[in-house]
């Protein structure tokens, strides 16, 4: 309902964050298949517009949903992406919740 009220007004960007932050909530359920669902589709129209805020929110999104399915390297390569566009777009908090991420994923030698 928040996507479809959201484009109808005209507030794509506004729809496309609140798909992202109903990917991690679907995931947080167990949802596994309706969040990928969410974060295909989602990622590919921030994308085409080429907001690289959302595609790192994307992207970290990604992350989480990969190590809920047990596919860690995936998981690492994503938070290290979404790792990259926090740090470019000075997004500290964001970019020390995926170092985080990281360290959980990344067995210590």
């Amino acid at each position: 309902m928040v996507l479809e009220k959201g484009k109808v007004v005209g507030w794509q960007r506004f729809a496309n964050y609140a798909q992202n932050f109903l990917a991690d909530i679907a995931i947080v359920k167990g949802n596994l298949q309706d969040a990928e669902r969410l974060l295909q589709s989602g990622l590919g129209e921030a994308k085409s517009n080429s907001e690289k805020r959302r595609i790192a929110h994307y992207q970290a999104t990604y992350a989480r949903l990969e190590r809920a399915k047990g596919n860690f390297a995936q998981a690492c390569e994503w938070a290290d992406k979404a790792l990259e566009g926090f740090k470019v777009e000075g997004m500290a908090w964001d970019a020390e919740d995926m170092r985080s991420l990281l360290e959980e994923l990344t067995p210590s030698q």
